[in-house]
């Protein structure tokens, strides 16, 4: 395809296109004040650090297991392990999902109107807090601190410095979340990422409500190890409509930059994202139907995935195959973040399906967990290359690749 035709539909899609090169979602290129410029750096720079911390863990507790390595460690190898796999899976998953969110909601927390600004100080104390629970959740697990409570979803150290951890970087996202929704509540007619992300946020709020219902009603006489399991169960299972919400707001950026088109139309797409919260506050209203820590109780956020999240995810997927299929040409023209995508829809496609199939105590189950936990940050990865590093003039290898050749 020629430059000319490039240029045309660049032109016609709103893009806005970086001195690299790189296609940057016309939408918010230029609203970032010099604060809000910071606040992005911040985030992505706090994603990429979890990343970088759990690959680390990953390699140490690997070694851990290295036949005879227990005869010349001076300490208790299988405590170490049980901790740093927690560990391990605190900064692969929550601080990584949370640094994402915390930059999509950044993304979509300028404007373009100048007389408008946006409270800077609350955003620097948010990154203050996110990145002092990085020491917090690190810590604890190298020292051999804490019972380790490998919850579903949230597995956490039981300790009070880990604690204070997961605290200071659920306040720190909370605050800008809390930004972004009173941005919103202003705004008749935000722009259909904006609205997603605002959904999202939304929703994180809910689930916070299912660990303050879960703690206020939580049987006094369970065990630590008990009492963890049941706080963070509800709260688990409606926190992943938040992520997969945000990995819909990834794949709606993306095929909007990279193809000119997005799976499906604002409207749409907005009314995904309210389906995604009406799904989400039928946690709040679990614990008022069952009892306490009974089985039910537990059933029933499970049935959420059963019943409730097929649908947006199904009328999504349905959507972003055929928008796939119908600009499908050879991966040899197609941009890194679209293949990221094929894989994404693959991987994220096959977790459902084993999930529906899977048992309680067999290989299904780690399997369907790994599936849609990498495709989602197979998702974000793609987000951060395709976007947040380009708005932030970092270094893209081959970033003429980027541009769509459709």
């Amino acid at each position: 395809m020629s430059k000319m035709k490039n240029n045309k539909v660049l032109k016609d899609f709103d893009y806005y296109l970086d001195i690299k090169g790189t296609a940057i979602d016309g939408n918010y290129a230029g609203t970032f004040s010099s604060a809000l410029y910071t606040e992005l750096k911040g985030w992505v720079g706090l994603s990429v650090l979890s990343l970088a911390i759990a690959g680390i863990m990953a390699l140490f507790i690997a070694f851990l297991r290295v036949p005879f390595a227990q005869n010349f460690l001076d300490f208790d190898t299988q405590a170490i392990f049980e901790k740093g796999l927690i560990t391990h899976v605190t900064f692969a998953f929550v601080i990584w999902y949370f640094g994402i969110h915390g930059a999509l909601t950044v993304l979509v927390s300028g404007n373009k109107n100048p007389s408008k600004k946006n409270n800077s100080f609350l955003g620097f104390i948010a990154l203050f807090f996110a990145y002092l629970s990085i020491p917090m959740l690190l810590i604890p697990g190298l020292i051999n601190l804490g019972l380790p409570s490998p919850n579903n979803y949230v597995p956490i150290l039981i300790h009070p410095v880990f604690i204070m951890g997961l605290a200071s970087l659920t306040v720190a996202l909370a605050m800008i979340i809390f930004r972004l929704l009173i941005n919103v509540s202003f705004d008749k007619k935000s722009e259909s990422v904006k609205f997603g992300i605002a959904s999202a946020g939304l929703i994180f709020f809910i689930a916070l409500s299912c660990l303050g219902i879960s703690w206020l009603k939580m049987d006094p006489d369970l065990n630590s190890l008990e009492r963890a399991e049941q706080a963070f169960w509800g709260m688990g299972h409606v926190l992943q409509f938040a992520n997969t919400l945000l990995m819909f707001v990834s794949i709606h950026l993306l095929t909007r930059m990279n193809l000119g088109v997005t799976p499906l139309t604002d409207k749409g797409f907005k009314l995904i994202s309210c389906l995604m919260i009406a799904g989400a506050s039928i946690g709040p209203m679990i614990y008022f139907s069952f009892a306490s820590n009974s089985s039910d109780q537990l059933n029933a956020f499970t049935s959420l995935y059963w019943y409730v999240m097929p649908l947006p995810i199904g009328v999504f997927f349905f959507y972003f195959i055929f928008l796939l299929v119908k600009r499908a040409i050879s991966f040899r023209y197609q941009t890194p973040e679209i293949i990221g995508l094929w894989i994404t829809m693959i991987l994220f496609s096959l977790g459902g399906i084993i999930g529906f199939l899977g048992g309680y105590s067999d290989t299904r189950t780690p399997a369907h967990y790994h599936a849609m936990l990498v495709a989602v940050t197979l998702v974000f990865m793609c987000l951060n290359f395709g976007l947040f590093f380009p708005i932030l003039n970092s270094k893209i290898p081959r970033a003429s690749l980027r541009l769509s050749t459709y």
